[in-house]
């Protein structure tokens, strides 16, 4: 049995808080003028400045413990990648582009928008599917660097991968063509993921209360650093999403085996793929009859569970309906 097949305890309890974040994250109105400056504005920033480096960290982790792209190669990694990532991607933006394109321009169709949901990945039809463009380019990119890998090796280019990916970090670019700019900064936290790798298996035979307090030192950190952004944003966000990334990190290697987080964490994908499209529409009807932030924020947090897994249950409960391309376009593992 191949390393790929052993679930880790930890990396499904960080799935399942990657996506609550990101569903909670996603639910606010369109005004964001109408709680910025409420605790729940305060604490939607702070969730936002670490979230998705949550998952560019999980993702570096296992290209670390599986060893699939040296048994099958490169290549045929990549292509498997591909149809994972992008199956789903082209068809929730091409499903969504002419009703969004009518809605907002009165046309039909806008080469604009067409042309950004393939290059510019923020500026797309869904501007949350930013992350499947990103995240292959680092599967392109480390996984070159996974395949030089050996056992006398790795703590030191790891190492120098994760400096350097720190460094480029602070390069300056504002481009959003083929998500550079996301690229830069997320090749910080796909390289820490990896290199943690090597530090987790002797992590988890310290002692529980070790990793706790480490946790807690670590979030306070991270906190003191985002309230303290205004003075250097740049790199003070930078030290916020390390120190809240080690800290979840920490926290999963002290938490036990639950079956809940082992369904969302078999489930992220799809969780993350259909929850904005339904919170999407909802934020419409909130804003069109005039919700209050509140109302809007708990509507939209309880669509974007709702929705995806009723689809989850839904497919489950149809066998007849499997098959490899269904599996694509949800998200299935």
């Amino acid at each position: 049995m191949g390393k790929t097949k052993r679930r880790l305890t930890e990396i499904d309890f960080l799935y399942a808080v990657g996506v609550f974040l990101v569903i909670f994250g996603h639910s606010h109105s369109s005004d964001w003028s109408r709680a910025s400056e409420t605790a729940y504005g305060l604490l939607h920033d702070f969730v936002y400045s670490f979230h998705m480096q949550l998952f560019f960290s999980i993702s570096g982790f296992l290209l670390m413990h599986s060893d699939k792209i040296k048994r099958i190669g490169y290549f045929r990694f990549l292509a498997e990648k591909a149809l994972r990532l992008f199956v789903p991607y082209l068809f929730i933006s091409l499903l969504a582009v002419f009703p969004k394109t009518r809605l907002e321009t009165g046309k039909w169709i806008d080469v604009n928008v067409l042309m950004n949901t393939l290059f510019s990945p923020r500026l797309g039809v869904w501007g949350h599917l930013w992350f499947v463009p990103v995240l292959f380019f680092m599967f392109i990119f480390f996984g070159i660097i996974r395949m030089l890998l050996n056992e006398k090796n790795r703590f030191w280019i790891l190492s120098a991968t994760t400096i350097l990916s720190a460094a480029a970090y602070f390069i300056p670019c504002d481009s959003q063509f083929l998500g550079a700019e996301d690229i830069k900064k997320q090749c910080l936290f796909f390289s820490l993921g990896m290199l943690l790798y090597l530090i987790i298996t002797p992590a988890k035979q310290a002692k529980k209360p070790v990793m706790f307090f480490l946790s807690l030192a670590l979030a306070a950190c991270g906190i003191a650093a985002y309230l303290l952004r205004r003075q250097q944003p740049q790199l003070l966000f930078a030290v916020t999403a390390v120190c809240m990334v080690l800290a979840l990190w920490a926290v999963a290697v002290c938490v036990p085996f639950s079956r809940l987080c082992r369904w969302l964490s078999v489930h992220n994908f799809t969780l993350y793929l259909y929850s904005w499209p339904a919170q999407s529409v909802v934020m419409i009807a909130c804003d069109r009859f005039n919700f209050s932030w509140v109302l809007t924020f708990i509507v939209m947090f309880v669509t974007g569970w709702l929705v995806p897994l009723a689809m989850i249950f839904i497919y489950e409960k149809i066998p007849k309906i499997h098959c490899r391309v269904m599996d694509l376009l949800l998200g299935v593992k």
